[in-house]
């Protein structure tokens, strides 16, 4: 069957006008039969004329089967199996010459005509039924076409409806739990930010709070030290001449061990010439000490002005034999520093007369 394109009219079961087909047709039908009567009628009178037909009929003869192909010559035949003789074929008789039929009456081919038209009528509504069923039966399937579509396309609509609002949900979803993550994420930061911050604010201060402290046991230190140093310029500026005074006192008070370690014969006190001529000039201390001092090395602070008194024996020639200390300066610091600026100077000044005196007792003051 063609797919033709049906419309809704085409589709449609025709209107039955049941009384005019059957009337022209019975109209048709009746001047044909009264035609041909007409005709018959004409056609007896005439002389008739007799058609002698003959036909003979023949049967076909039976086929016989190929004989079989053999590879060796068959022996030949015995008396005992002499071959069947072949069967005799009787010829077929002919067939009767069936009799001509007789002429059908006018009546007869009235009736025939009639039967035909109400058969063709019969056929005609046959197949204009079969067609009207034909096409309700092509417009009810493709009305089945039609909704079977409209409902493939509705489900498909609505599949694809879910799947998007599926998909819209997921993302919403994903975009929720990114959106908590990045929250998380930045209230972790936050809060890992704060703790540094307060971690440094907590160093800072403890920072600032030492630098206060040092700065304030600085200010304390210097304030002492100012109280001090203002102490002793007062101390040393009221007793400037006692100091003099006593700083001569103690100058004279060495030079006599000085000489009376060199082995000066008089008493302290003596001015007789042998003592004055054995022993040191008046000077040679200082010059001592002024060689010695560039080899002090001490950067304690010790309040006074502590003095160390060091017995030197010396070579003839100003070489340090041994020292030692025979008067503390009650700072032991200040004292080995004297030892090891006197180790380190090695050899003494020699005095104006060109000697140097083999034992000499020293005084190192901290302060000159």
């Amino acid at each position: 069957m063609n797919a033709a394109v049906l419309t809704s009219t085409s589709l449609l079961p025709p209107v039955e006008r049941r009384w005019i087909g059957p009337l022209l047709l019975a109209l048709v039908a009746h001047a044909l039969l009264v035609a041909g009567l007409t005709w018959g009628i004409s056609w007896n009178k005439d002389t008739p004329v007799h058609v002698v037909a003959q036909a003979e009929l023949w049967s076909a003869l039976p086929k016989l089967a190929a004989p079989r192909e053999v590879d060796e010559a068959p022996a030949p035949p015995t008396e005992a199996e002499s071959p069947a003789p072949p069967p005799k074929v009787e010829p077929t008789p002919p067939a009767p010459v069936p009799a001509e039929p007789p002429m059908p009456t006018p009546a007869q081919r009235a009736a025939e005509l009639e039967a035909k038209a109400q058969a063709d009528i019969a056929l005609a509504e046959q197949k204009k039924k079969q067609k009207a069923a034909e096409e309700a039966r092509l417009l009810a399937e493709q009305q089945a076409k039609n909704k079977a579509r409209e409902r493939a396309e509705q489900l498909a609509r609505e599949r694809e409806l879910q799947d998007r609002k599926l998909a819209a949900e997921r993302k919403a979803a994903d975009e929720a739990k990114l959106k908590a993550q990045k929250e998380q994420q930045l209230a972790q930061a936050a809060k890992e930010k704060e703790k540094a911050k307060a971690e440094k604010d907590k160093l800072e201060k403890e920072r600032q709070a030492k630098e206060q402290a040092e700065k304030e046991k600085a200010a304390k230190l210097a304030q002492d030290k100012a109280a001090k140093d203002k102490a002793d310029k007062d101390k040393a500026a009221a007793g400037d001449k006692a100091a003099q005074a006593q700083l001569a006192k103690e100058r004279a008070e060495n030079l006599r061990r000085i000489q009376g370690m060199a082995g000066a014969s008089g008493e302290a006190g003596s001015t007789g010439t042998a003592k004055q001529s054995s022993g040191p000039s008046a000077s040679y201390a200082g010059r001592i000490v002024a060689a010695v001092r560039p080899n002090v090395v001490f950067t304690d602070t010790v309040p006074g002005n502590p003095i160390a008194d060091v017995e030197v024996r010396t070579l003839p020639d100003g070489t340090v034999a041994a020292r030692r200390i025979v008067k503390s300066s009650g700072v032991p610091s200040w004292d080995e520093a004297v030892l090891k600026a006197i180790d380190k100077t090695a050899k003494l000044p020699r005095d104006e007369d060109g000697r140097v005196p083999g034992t000499l007792i020293i005084g190192f003051r901290l302060r000159d």
